[in-house]
């Protein structure tokens, strides 16, 4: 009797060993299978990302090539008529928008051309 409680014993602690044994691997599975899935979700991520990326510089590289490109007027013929607009009493803010600049860049002309005209 004390023979068979002793072998029942010996079995309880094995099959105690083997299942704590069991249920450690199948955490670790667990754990694996989680770090698979959010490798799985950013590479996901990350292709599509790319894609996009990749489809955006595609089409802006596409409409580069199509540009057309305004001839731009000789700064000297701008100049010119920002002074004359200047002369005739048009304010800077209007000659900025007729000529499609900012007021700074009119006031730099304007003060270009003052400086001109008194050094001849």
């Amino acid at each position: 009797m004390t023979v068979a409680i002793a072998v029942l014993s010996l079995v309880f602690v094995v099959q105690s060993f083997i299942g704590f044994r069991l249920l450690t691997r199948l955490r670790q599975v667990d754990h694996v299978h989680e770090r698979l899935r959010r490798l799985a979700q950013a590479t996901t991520l990350l292709a599509d990302t790319t894609e996009a990326g990749l489809t955006a510089l595609a089409s802006e590289v596409s409409r580069v090539g199509q540009r057309r490109v305004a001839p731009r007027t000789p700064a000297r013929t701008t100049a010119k008529r920002i002074a004359s607009a200047a002369r005739s009493g048009q304010s800077i803010g209007a000659i900025a928008g007729s000529e499609s600049l900012s007021e700074g860049e009119v006031r730099l002309h304007l003060a270009l051309a003052d400086e001109e005209l008194s050094a001849a």
